[in-house]
């Protein structure tokens, strides 16, 4: 699947970023000074609600259904940094629902923001 985030902040982190030596991200450098950040529409259509399953019955009851009567999953608020459950801590300014969509006709990239962090 493809994995979105709705929040930009939440792809600056470590973990996510795509980050180069060159303006035109040719030359992946973990260290280097540029980030790339690649903005897409994402077409979520009847999304899963995590949110709505682990209060029922399950994710293993409705899996099934991704793809019949669900076109994508949303989960979240997620923080990039932490993991476990969301409601065991405060929220934090770079948490977003994430979308997993399964189809790539779903997701159309739309732009690649260059930037480089601001030190003062």
């Amino acid at each position: 699947g493809n994995y979105s985030a709705h929040q930009a902040s939440y792809s600056h982190h470590e973990r996510y970023v795509y980050r180069s030596s060159d303006a035109e991200g040719d030359h992946r450098d973990a260290g280097g000074q540029y980030f790339h950040l690649l903005l897409v529409n994402v077409l979520r259509g009847n999304p899963l609600k995590t949110t709505e399953v682990w209060q029922g019955a399950g994710f293993g009851a409705v899996q099934g259904k991704l793809g019949e009567e669900f076109d994508s999953v949303e989960g979240g608020p997620h923080r990039p940094t932490l993991s476990g459950p969301y409601t065991a801590r405060a929220r934090g300014s770079d948490d977003s629902m994430i979308y997993v969509a399964y189809h790539p006709s779903q997701c159309l990239p739309e732009f690649i923001v260059t930037y480089t962090r601001n030190v003062s």
